[in-house]
Formats: structure tokens, C-alpha cells, sequence
């Protein structure tokens, strides 16, 4: 298949850094057949984020998760488990999480078979108290719309139909506060289904938080560029916007990305 493909062209140029974390016959697989090359956008990443990695990130790094890839985000945050000073979490990610560690979840979105794993990563920050941060409050409602009826409760109010769809007023303030301390931030993922006005405070606030701070902010990801766009907030004030989410974390874990490795050949 790959050498088909690579016959509808003389020269490769990749200028898709969102999927150079993936071994696939048009990430990666068409170096073997023709000249590669990086693309403007491609380049413009590789030069971004490569200044984390051969300078010293500044510490303490925040590592903001949400929105609903949790399979792969799991994975990331276990690369970064040495390197990060907190991890604050959201979204369905923290939904596995809150799970795991015993917490009714009622309806929510919840990946049950990840619990296991997600139970060694909370056991591994329990080494640096207050290093894994899980919401404390949250918002819920039984139904998924506009003209729900929404509650600000503590996680251990959850019961029967309620779903968990964004982070509460209290959580809020406090990875506001972390953030605060914080010299490197970097968020991947939504805090909530900010996809509808009602669940999309906790993304807003944090996002415009870290909009006016000082530190290093690196915004990774399609859904949380999409939701900075969405809420109207100002990209220029983010140190850098990366189009890669899972790309853009296991660059700056320092993994050799497949569809960059191949260019650089």
C-alpha cells in the first residue's frame, strides 16, 4: 500500500505534526520510498517545543489532562510521572481516575477497564503528597444539553443518573492556585464537555488564568485549541499552540516521533 501511495508523488513533505507520533504508511512509511521533508508547519513545532528539551524545563511543571482520550493520556502520564511537579486533572480523564479510587461516578463517561492503571499511577504520586490532583467538586446534571439543571456538588455526593461534565467552582480555584507557582504549564484536553456553554466554565476559567500568567503555557491538542476558539479566548498570550496532542506530549517526553525521526534521516 505504502509503496502505491508513494507512486502518486515525486517528493514527501509531512506538515503534520499531529499524527508524527503514529508509525503509519503516510506518517512514516513513504521516507523508504521517496525524499522526505518537513513542512512550515512542521518545522515551526519541532523549533517550539525542542527549546523545552535541550534547555531545562522550568519547574514546577503542571500538567494539565482532560477531555475523553483517556487511553492514550494514561500512557503519558505515566513517561511523565518523574518529570511533572503536579498533574491536575478533568474531564472523562478524571472520571477514570475518581473511579479508581473508589469514588461513585454514576452515569459519567468512564473507561472501567483502565481503573487498574489508573490505580498505579495515583499509588506512584502518593510518594509526593498532592502531586495528582483530582477534582474535589464537580459539576453534574442527569442529561446532556443546554436546558439542563446543573449542580456544584463534592465527589462523594454523586449518585444514580448524575454525570460528571465539567470541574466545580472549588476545583477550580485550586488549580487555579497551583498554576499560580507554576513556571511551565502544559494543558491537553477540555476540563469539561465544553462543546455546551453549561459545562465549558472550568476550560474558560482556567484557560484565561493561564492566559494572563507568567509562566512557559504550551496548549496541546484539537479539542482544546477548538475550545479556546469556541470560548473566545486570545492564543496570543500562550507561549506556544500546538496543533499535536498526543504528539505534542510525547515530543516533550522525549521519544524520537516516528513521522519526524524519518525526516530527519
Amino acid at each position: 500500500f505504502t509503496k502505491k501511495l508513494a507512486g502518486l508523488g515525486e517528493i514527501f513533505v509531512n506538515d503534520a505534526f499531529g499524527t508524527a507520533h503514529r508509525k503509519h504508511a503516510s506518517t512514516a512509511g513513504l521516507a523508504d520510498y521517496l525524499p522526505a521533508y518537513a513542512g512550515l508547519l512542521m518545522e515551526k513545532e519541532i523549533k517550539a517545543l525542542s527549546s523545552l528539551i535541550t534547555g531545562k524545563i522550568k519547574h514546577p511543571l503542571t500538567m494539565i489532562f482532560g477531555g475523553a482520550k483517556i487511553d492514550t493520556k494514561i500512557g503519558i502520564i505515566k513517561k511523565f510521572l518523574k518529570k511533572a511537579d503536579y498533574f491536575l486533572m478533568g474531564g472523562a480523564l478524571a472520571n477514570t481516575f475518581l473511579y479508581a479510587a473508589g469514588y461513585n461516578t454514576g452515569l459519567s463517561l468512564v473507561e472501567k477497564d483502565k481503573a487498574e492503571v489508573a490505580r498505579e499511577i495515583m499509588l506512584e504520586c502518593e510518594k509526593k503528597h498532592e502531586k495528582f490532583v483530582l477534582p474535589h467538586d464537580v459539576i453534574v446534571a442527569s442529561e446532556i444539553s443546554e436546558k439542563a439543571q446543573t449542580k456544584d456538588i463534592p465527589i462523594e455526593d454523586i449518585e444514580g443518573d448524575m454525570k460528571i461534565l465539567d470541574i466545580g467552582k472549588w476545583t477550580t480555584e485550586k488549580y487555579e492556585n497551583i498554576i499560580a507557582k507554576s513556571k511551565t504549564v502544559i494543558w491537553n484536553g477540555p476540563l469539561g464537555l465544553s462543546e455546551y456553554k453549561l459545562f465549558s466554565k472550568g476550560t474558560e476559567k482556567i484557560a484565561k488564568y493561564l492566559a494572563k500568567s507568567k509562566c512557559v503555557s504550551i496548549i496541546g491538542g484539537g479539542d482544546t485549541t477548538d475550545a479556546l476558539k469556541r470560548l473566545k479566548i486570545p492564543t496570543k498570550n500562550f507561549t506556544h499552540i500546538s496543533t499535536g496532542g498526543g504528539a505534542c506530549i510525547e515530543f516533550l517526553s522525549g521519544i524520537m516521533l516516528p513521522g519526524i525521526k524519518v525526516l530527519l534521516a
